[in-house]
C-alpha cells in the first residue's frame, strides 16, 4: 500500500512538474489598423490605434500550444460623408440644406483571444476565437450645415457606449516569428462576427448625423505586435 501511495505521488509530482515547465508568460504591444464593416459602408475608412497586454502559452507538444491573451485594444474607424436635403419654407419656396460630417469613432475593448499556435521552427501560425467586452465608445465629430437661411457647425466628442452591445465575439488568425531569446513579431487579422449596434428606433439619417453608420456593424482589425516571452518552451 505504501509503495502504491509513493508511486501515485511520484506520478502526480512528475505530471505537475512537466505542466509547469510547459507554461510560459509574456507581454505584447503593437499597432491596430481598424475599420468597421457596415450595411452602408460609404465614407468609412481605416484608422490607426494600439493594443497592449499579456499572454500565457501552454505547450501541448513541441509543435502545438494553446495561447490565451488578455489585451486592452482600441478599435474603430474614420467616417465622412456629404449630405443635402430640401424643404419648403414658410413662403412656399424650396430651400436646400447641404453639409459635411467627419467623425473618428474609437471603441475601447478588453479582449480575450484563445488561440491554437502551430510552430515550424521559429515561424508560427495561430488561429482561434476572440471574446471582447466594450469599455467605452466615443465619436469625435466635426460637422457643418448651411442653406435655407441657416448656418450650423459642431465640433465635439459624443459618448456612444450605451448605443452599442457590450460583448463581442469574433475570430483571429495570424503568422509570426519568434527568436530563441523570446522576442517575437506577429501579424494578425481580427474579424468580428457579432453586430455591435443595439436595436434602436432611431432614424438612420439621425444616426449618420451623429457620426455613427446605421444598420449592422462589425469590427475589422489588422494588428502588428511585438512580444516578449519570459520563459522558454
Amino acid at each position: 500500500m505504501k509503495k502504491l501511495v509513493v508511486l501515485v505521488a511520484a506520478v502526480f509530482t512528475s505530471y505537475f512538474a512537466q505542466a509547469q515547465t510547459g507554461i510560459s508568460l509574456g507581454l505584447k504591444a503593437g499597432v491596430n489598423y481598424s475599420t468597421i464593416m457596415a450595411d452602408d459602408d460609404e465614407g468609412i475608412k481605416y484608422k490607426p490605434d494600439f493594443h497592449v497586454g499579456g499572454f500565457a502559452e501552454y505547450s501541448i507538444s513541441d509543435m502545438v500550444s494553446i495561447k490565451p491573451e488578455l489585451l486592452y485594444s482600441r478599435k474603430g474607424a474614420k467616417y465622412s460623408f456629404s449630405a443635402s436635403d430640401q424643404f419648403i419654407d414658410g413662403n412656399g419656396e424650396t430651400q436646400t440644406i447641404t453639409g459635411e460630417v467627419d467623425a473618428k469613432m474609437t471603441f475601447q475593448y478588453l479582449e480575450l483571444p484563445v488561440l491554437a499556435k502551430v510552430k515550424a521552427g521559429n515561424l508560427f501560425f495561430e488561429a482561434g476565437p476572440t471574446f471582447g467586452y466594450l469599455l467605452k465608445s466615443t465619436a469625435d465629430i466635426k460637422s457643418s450645415f448651411s442653406g435655407g437661411g441657416m448656418d450650423f457647425s459642431y465640433d465635439g466628442s459624443d459618448d456612444g457606449t450605451d448605443d452599442m452591445k457590450r460583448f463581442e465575439f469574433g475570430y483571429a488568425a495570424g503568422i509570426g516569428y519568434e527568436l530563441p531569446s523570446g522576442l517575437g513579431l506577429t501579424l494578425r487579422y481580427n474579424g468580428g462576427l457579432s453586430d455591435l449596434n443595439k436595436e434602436t428606433e432611431e432614424d438612420p439619417e439621425e444616426e449618420e448625423l451623429a457620426g455613427v453608420p446605421s444598420g449592422k456593424i462589425k469590427n475589422s482589425v489588422f494588428q502588428c505586435s511585438l512580444s516578449y516571452r519570459f520563459a522558454g518552451r
